[in-house]
């Protein structure tokens, strides 16, 4: 059936992302084949501890654990996660937000037991990393601690803490957030592993390294909530400090020649109460408004600006605080890039939520894979239109460069498809493509296709000669409307070389424009606003999970009430780091209905209906 997506639709990615994760973790990725992984494995030479549920680690104290410091875990830990030998050097690191700016760190506490066939002593690196990597991923090296050796480390179940005290040379953190972790060679430190708490929430982003790739420990642990890391260090107290950011309520998306409210928040982060602080609004670096606010020491605020945005083109948005006295610029400006939408609509095809690996099945080498959208479902009512960009809605991204990548596409009478088409391509695509990060990703095609009006045939295909992860995309349950292959072809081209493979039931969701897109830039891995997402699933029996995200540290509130504005539940009542949160709400004790949801974080306030169905 057609969906016709008007540009200012609603933005599921979060939702979509949620359901294919419990996907996979009950019934796996679709079309998915076995192959030698160094993340797990069944072999005895097994470095990755999978323990039965019910059986924790106990902290056993170590030094001052970091207390007073930045402590996500519980001290209790249901799993511990290590590597296998043959795949170089893996890490884990954790993602740590401070209160108060500037940072700078110097204490780092490792939870650490081993296996008995592992060494009571255990070398290795303490390494900090930015948050710029590809969807906010590790980025950057900020530093390496190196060398770094314990002894005594006792053995499962037991896990203790090791204290690293009056570290130097990691630099100072002026906004954000670092990776803090540890990082080893499983072959010359085997069967060492890094204390896991499963248990309690909210989950704090953490990433693994392995073959040289970084990956959400989420791919490998579905249970992750924090790794036995803990930091502390000291902030830095000025006498005139104002601080920018973050925005406040910003649009998931924005039209041209629509008029929008830009909202920012400020913060006296000094000890004296300042009055007549210059706030400015920049759209490309051009100043276009200016308002004065008085702020205590210690109070925040929010200002707001109005903006129509007259081009469909990435802007510069900036919101700087411009106190003549303050001592401390680096946290003056928050910023963004934005896409403004032409108005219009986009022809999307697809509602499903089930995870697939095909178009970009980058965990094998070469990949190809045809794909039949028809007529009625892309919407046009038969008419023609240049194609310009063609969009999949991404749940799981991965890094890998897809090189001797091609996208064609052909108008075709065809219903359905059982190999794949031989002739009669246009190539639109031609180059190397990699994903930049979760939600709608769009391809530019390099050649516009002019699309009839008929069924409308996609085939993609690439050639690498290395593999990692495969990103996922949200599909559809259809029969006959893809056939799909992947190989590693060491000396092949997967364009060329795959003749055969297998029909598959899903088909991707997809996006067709008809007019030049620009693919927006991978956002701040920190999320920018404070949001609120739609429960999933809804309706619900009994369990349904609700997301939210915080661009800093706030006291939360979620609550549950019911038709009638009755409180019936207070899911969350407490101060969390900036964030994304996942928190699961079981309604098995209450009757069928209508409830709504509530999230109250700093000064922002949403609430979201859901319904119970027994």
């Amino acid at each position: 059936m057609l969906s016709i997506i008007l540009i200012n639709g609603v933005d599921m990615k979060k939702l979509i992302l949620l359901f294919v994760l419990l996907s996979f973790i009950t019934y796996g990725i679709i079309f998915s084949q076995s192959k030698n992984n160094p993340y797990n494995s069944n072999s005895e030479s097994i470095d990755v501890m999978s323990i039965s549920p019910g059986v924790n680690g106990t902290g056993d104290v170590v030094g001052a654990q970091c207390v007073g410091g930045l402590v996500y875990d519980d001290n209790t830990f249901e799993n511990a996660y290590g590597w296998n030998a043959g795949s170089g050097v893996g890490k884990y690191v954790m993602k740590f937000t401070p209160n108060i700016y500037p940072y700078t760190f110097n204490q780092v506490c490792l939870a650490l037991t081993r296996t008995t066939s592992g060494t009571a002593n255990f070398t290795f690196d303490i390494v900090v990393y930015d948050t710029l990597g590809l969807g906010g991923a590790p980025g950057n090296l900020i530093a390496t601690v190196p060398n770094q050796t314990v002894s005594n480390i006792p053995i499962w179940p037991t896990v203790s803490w090791y204290d690293f005290t009056g570290l130097t040379g990691i630099a100072q953190l002026i906004s954000g957030s670092y990776y803090i972790g540890v990082s080893w060679n499983p072959a010359t430190a085997g069967f060492h592993f890094i204390g896991a708490d499963e248990n309690s929430t909210p989950r704090i982003p953490g990433f693994g390294y392995i073959n040289s790739t970084w990956s959400s420990i989420t791919s490998w642990y579905s249970g992750y909530q924090k790794i036995g890391v803990r930091a502390d260090g000291i902030a830095t107290i000025y006498t005139h400090n104002v601080a920018a950011g973050p925005f406040l309520s910003f649009p998931p998306m924005l039209i041209v020649n629509t008029s929008y409210q830009i909202k920012a928040k400020i913060t006296n982060r000094g000890t004296t109460n300042e009055s007549g602080i210059p706030v400015k609004f920049f759209v490309d670096g051009v100043q276009i408004n200016s308002i004065n606010i008085n702020l205590n020491a210690g109070q925040a605020d929010s200002v707001s600006f109005n903006w129509v945005p007259t081009n469909p083109v990435y802007y510069n948005l900036k919101i700087v605080t411009a106190l003549a006295t303050d001592e401390h610029r680096p946290n003056d400006t928050v910023s963004t890039n934005v896409l403004a939408y032409p108005n219009g609509v986009m022809y999307c095809n697809g509602t499903g939520t089930t995870a697939v690996q095909y178009p970009f099945y980058t965990y094998y080498m070469d990949s190809k894979t045809d794909m039949l959208y028809l007529s009625s479902e892309i919407g046009t009512g038969g008419l023609p239109m240049n194609i310009y960009t063609v969009g999949f809605n991404v749940i799981s991204p991965a890094s890998q460069v897809m090189n001797g990548f091609k996208l064609k596409m052909k108008n075709t009478i065809a219903t359905s498809i059982s190999s794949f088409e031989l002739s009669g391509w246009t190539e639109v695509y031609n180059g190397s493509y990699a994903i930049s990060g979760s939600g709608w990703r769009f391809i530019t095609l390099q050649t516009p296709f002019m699309y009839t009006g008929n069924n409308l045939l996609i085939e993609i295909c690439y050639n690498n000669s290395s593999w990692t992860l495969s990103s996922t995309v949200a599909s559809t349950a259809k029969t006959g409307r893809v056939y799909h292959a992947h190989q590693d072809l060491s000396t092949g081209n997967g364009c060329l070389d795959i003749i055969s493979g297998a029909l598959q039931t899903t088909l991707p969701n997809i996006c067709l424009s008809p007019w030049v897109g620009i693919e927006p830039k991978t956002p701040n891995e920190i999320p920018q606003v404070y949001s609120l997402e739609q429960n999933y699933p809804n309706p619900f029996n009994p369990v349904t999970i609700i997301n939210y995200q915080l661009p800093m540290s706030s006291e939360v509130k979620l609550i549950i009430y019911d038709v009638t504005g009755r409180e019936v539940a207070l899911l969350v009542n407490q101060k969390q780091n900036a964030g994304e949160y996942e928190i699961e709400w079981n309604a098995a004790d209450y009757p069928s209905g209508v409830y709504f949801y509530k999230l109250e974080a700093g000064d922002f306030s949403q609430t979201k209906k859901m319904v119970l169905m027994k």
